[in-house]
């Protein structure tokens, strides 16, 4: 979970984290998906090998979000591991 309070920028609340690869094998990123279009985001590097993280960086649109709720969004990271090939997190924003 990643939560944050609303930004000063009146259209958007920039994020960034990073996915450390703790295996043996190299890491790929395949795709990152979002459960709303207002989300915008940048990877860093595809391909992260043993023992090398990378960041995942975007920003959330808040001009095409409802913000007189608390909002959630889900990003879903699908990689080439084998047993848990898709990882997800989840953005919370307070307004």
């Amino acid at each position: 979970y990643i939560t944050m309070s609303k930004s000063d920028d009146a259209n958007k609340i920039p994020f960034r984290f990073s996915v450390n690869n703790c295996g043996n094998d190299t890491l790929v990123i395949r795709e990152i998906t979002s459960s709303c279009g207002c989300l915008i985001i940048n990877k860093q590097s595809d391909i992260i090998m043993p023992g090398a993280s990378s960041i995942i960086a975007g920003e959330i649109n808040q001009s095409r979000v409802d913000s007189s709720n608390n909002e959630e969004y889900t990003v879903a990271i699908r990689t080439n591991q084998k047993d848990t090939a898709i990882h997800f997190f989840k953005i919370k924003v307070n307004y």
